[in-house]
């Protein structure tokens, strides 16, 4: 290794590549710095689930052995270390969805994602701790910026584990909006991509029609490059038939045109906002009064909040079903209970709600007509101490859930005493190359 002080909290993925493909650091190195930082870290925050150095550094061989003979110089994630949720499968690591239930469980396969991010070049790193059955907020994870301060529901462990320079991204998922909440708390930006562009093949999935991956990362382009990694068809994933590769990286990076046109959502949970959150956002406006349109939300999708609940309790129950020849023991009684309310609905009920977020989904498409982006906050405060009571999540990030159109939350706001406020930019579905390329300007123009 170079003479040079690495600074690993520093690294995005381009500066790791240029370290490895320069020659500057073998990629067993490099790796063994970050477990070796890994440990230290980990023993304050507590996000990791599995962390295996052995293992770590075995992969980091292969790349040195690969890059040594000319098989690695396509390889967009060289040596890249990532972290996963603990509901994503990876062969070399357990999988245990945060349940004792399925301590020890031990997948046969890679998740399809995990598979491509290993053809790319990448460093399966570790998992990040979930709530059991990746409902709620995972246990004893502590903020990186604050440890008594929470890291938000879900994939909160993975927005950690990229806050405090364990790795430089990380991939989560969410089905009650977490990816921006999370974000938010931990400082980091979080991209949510449209729904169904990426194989959800080997996922635990809390409900099928909501649960979608995200990526932590410390730069809008790094999330980019992730998602055009791991998006595309999957055999595996009827959902995903007919999805195509998008150049989500150079768009990202393409100059805009012009001055982008931003819509503010304004929900009737602005009220319930922290203070200091809300007298950020409003200076936020303030300051961008003539590129900005204020409107309260539609009527029509209020009730959001509700659908959603209603079908990731239906869904859960039916995800439960598919561990059951797994689970040895009985369920503990929050998650019994959850399931209790979930054999209560109806297929009428259930299917009610499916056909009310076609309509709200679709009627977010004249917005963009007039609009580049929504802005919404990604949270509805800073993050809470873990004294308290976990926040309820915004009304905003359920409407994200449902319809499934591409959210980006980016770390633009803090508080008096430096604790982050992520603001969250939304696009038109399918539209997620042109949201990531206004991303990248907000977080320019707002970091000048």
């Amino acid at each position: 290794m170079s003479d040079a002080v690495i600074t690993l909290n520093q690294l995005d993925v381009p500066k790791i590549r240029e370290l490895i493909s320069t020659g500057s650091s073998s990629c067993v190195e490099l790796t063994d710095l970050f477990c070796q930082q890994a440990k230290g870290i980990d023993e304050k925050i507590t996000a990791l689930a599995f962390f295996h150095p052995k293992a770590i550094l075995r992969q980091a061989a292969l790349v040195d052995d690969g890059h040594a003979r000319g098989l690695n110089h396509s390889a967009r994630l060289e040596g890249v270390p990532v972290a996963l949720s603990d509901n994503i499968d990876s062969i070399d690591m357990f999988s245990t969805i945060g349940s004792p239930l399925l301590e020890g469980r031990h997948p046969r396969w890679d998740a399809s994602i995990v598979k491509r991010l290993r053809d790319d070049g990448a460093i399966t790193f570790c998992k990040a701790k979930v709530a059991e059955f990746n409902l709620g907020q995972a246990p004893e994870v502590c903020n990186p910026l604050d440890l008594e301060r929470q890291v938000g529901l879900a994939a909160g462990a993975a927005a950690a584990l990229v806050a405090s320079g364990i790795v430089p991204v990380a991939v989560g998922t969410q089905s009650l909006g977490s990816i921006a909440e999370s974000a938010s708390y931990c400082g980091v930006v979080g991209f949510k991509p449209s729904s169904s562009l990426i194989s959800q093949s080997g996922l635990f999935r809390a409900s099928k029609t909501l649960e979608q991956v995200g990526i932590f990362s410390k730069t809008v382009e790094d999330a980019a490059l992730l998602a055009e990694i791991v998006l595309g068809s999957d055999e595996q994933d009827p959902d995903t038939k007919g999805v195509l590769p998008r150049p989500l990286l150079a768009v990202c990076k393409e100059e805009i045109p012009f001055k982008p046109n931003f819509v503010f959502l304004k929900t009737p949970d602005w009220l319930d906002m922290e203070a200091e959150a809300k007298e950020a956002i409003e200076a936020l406006l303030e300051e961008l009064a003539d590129q900005i349109t204020i409107i309260d939300l539609p009527e029509s999708t209020i009730q959001s909040k509700e659908w959603h609940e209603l079908i990731a309790q239906a869904e859960f129950t039916q995800a439960l079903e598919t561990q059951e020849r797994q689970i040895s023991k009985k369920p503990p009684k929050r998650i019994a209970d959850m399931i209790k309310a979930g054999s209560k609905i109806t297929a009428q009920e259930y299917l009610r709600a499916l056909n009310a977020i076609e309509m709200v989904s679709s009627s977010f498409d004249e917005f963009f007509d007039r609009f580049d982006c929504i802005l919404t906050p990604s949270s509805l405060g800073f993050a809470p101490l873990k004294s308290e009571a976990a926040r309820t999540g915004s009304l905003a990030n359920s409407l994200w859930a449902v319809t499934g159109m591409p959210t980006i939350s980016l770390p633009i706001l803090q508080s008096g005493n430096g604790l982050p406020l992520g603001v969250q930019l939304t696009g038109k579905q399918f539209d997620d190359a042109r949201l990531l390329r206004t991303a990248r300007w907000f977080l320019n123009h707002f970091n000048q």
